[in-house]
């Protein structure tokens, strides 16, 4: 009998014998190209501020820290997976970028920004999952998933629909919301991207 789906052994397995054969590389980078393509201009400029501190939550095998890197050079990027096949095929690719490994998802400190890009459909409680994204996260929250997904994949758990997100998750006000296509080669159908922002940052950027 195989390992549950979702489990850490299931994602093991899945990171030593399919990511890479079915593209997950190139999907990773164009998820999150995407994403920070479709941030407000007010939270991009915001994130391009010298010293801000981001994680990219569920980061696989560092692609989109790579991306993140790049484009926020003044940043201190980190990427964490619970998978430590991941983190070591990261560590190989990106010997110049911090990784960490955290099999219950907690990084050790906090962090400006949070992005967690294609994770949390694979949960049955993903804003559960949110709300623990939250406690080491300060400023703002950007989570990306698939949008209306007509046929939910085996790992997918969740169907994300524009009502499915809430106008707040604790202190954290929900900011936008983009939607967009993606080429069939890396999703074929829509994702969504949800931002959401501390109440400090509220503040700072005069939401209030």
């Amino acid at each position: 009998m195989g390992a549950a789906v979702n489990s850490l052994s299931w994602w093991d397995d899945y990171f030593v014998n399919q990511w890479e054969a079915n593209n997950g590389r190139n999907q990773t980078r164009h998820f999150v190209t995407r994403l920070l393509d479709h941030l407000a201009s007010r939270e991009t400029y915001w994130l391009a501020a010298p010293g801000r501190s981001m994680l990219d939550w569920g980061c696989a095998l560092g692609d989109g820290v790579d991306v993140l890197c790049r484009r926020f050079p003044a940043a201190r990027v980190s990427g964490l997976d619970f998978s430590r096949t991941a983190i070591e095929k990261a560590v190989k690719r990106y010997p110049g970028y911090d990784f960490q490994l955290a099999e219950d998802g907690r990084p050790q400190t906090t962090f400006d920004a949070v992005f967690a890009s294609n994770c949390l459909e694979h949960y049955v409680n993903p804003f559960e999952v949110a709300a623990g994204h939250l406690r080491f996260c300060r400023s703002l929250y950007v989570a990306m998933v698939p949008f209306r997904e007509e046929h939910l994949h085996e790992a997918h758990f969740t169907r994300f629909e524009l009502d499915t997100f809430p106008e707040a998750i604790g202190e954290f006000r929900k900011l936008g919301s983009a939607i967009l296509r993606c080429p069939p080669l890396y999703w074929n159908g829509e994702q969504i991207i949800v931002t959401y922002g501390s109440a400090p940052y509220c503040d700072e950027a005069r939401l209030t």
